[in-house]
């Protein structure tokens, strides 16, 4: 998200977490903002508890400090060929750190491992051209290989429909459900009644 009367409007729903992209080749990045808008979002999403969440690619360390700076992040998903040392180093700083995998038709969880002690998360995200954001989902089924406890992050074309089947899977690891694509108006702008209702229907099951 990136427009101060989208976040303020989510910040009245039942949300977690709020994405912020920093990748100058998506849809969605977030550009220069003044001090006053950088510091606007803070102030809402930190009044709403809501959590901050920067989205990297393959991005210069200097570029990261200073988004978490500007903006107070608090989570940082990294979405590209991060190492395990990568991770590790934000971790290190204090920083929860969701690390991103492109799931196909089959997947080699082996490849976590690495991973394990140096992330909060896992996100599962489908393969694509695109890094991300390509509104479509892979197949779940494919979660019952994997056999760590870490907590991951079911992301991926995801739209209102599948909220029961979400809310079924038996998956204990899931922790968290990454919207984008399917809840948009326009690019970063998102459609807060879609969201709402998604958030209804998680909660009836």
């Amino acid at each position: 998200m990136r427009e101060l009367d989208n976040i303020a409007g989510l910040c009245a729903l039942a949300v977690d977490y709020m994405g912020l992209i920093f990748y100058e080749k998506s849809s969605r990045f977030v550009g220069p903002q003044t001090a006053e808008q950088r510091g606007e979002i803070i102030r809402l999403s930190q009044e709403a508890g809501i959590q901050r969440v920067g989205v990297f690619v393959n991005a210069e360390r200097t570029y990261i400090e200073q988004m978490i700076a500007d903006y107070a992040l608090d989570v940082l998903q990294l979405h590209g060929e991060e190492s395990a040392a990568e991770c590790g180093f934000w971790k290190a700083r204090g920083l929860q750190i969701w690390k991103v995998f492109s799931v196909g038709s089959t997947f080699d969880f082996g490849q976590l491992t690495a991973y394990d002690a140096m992330c909060d998360a896992f996100l599962f995200d489908t393969k694509g051209a695109k890094r991300g954001g390509n509104g479509r989902t892979f197949d779940w089924s494919v979660l019952s290989d994997y056999k760590q406890d870490k907590a991951f992050v079911l992301s991926g074309g995801i739209q209102v429909e599948m909220a029961s089947e979400i809310a079924d899977l038996p998956f204990a690891q899931l922790s968290v459900v990454d919207i984008n694509s399917r809840f948009e108006l326009s690019p970063a702008h998102k459609d807060l009644e879609r969201i709402d209702q998604f958030l209804k229907k998680l909660k009836r099951k």
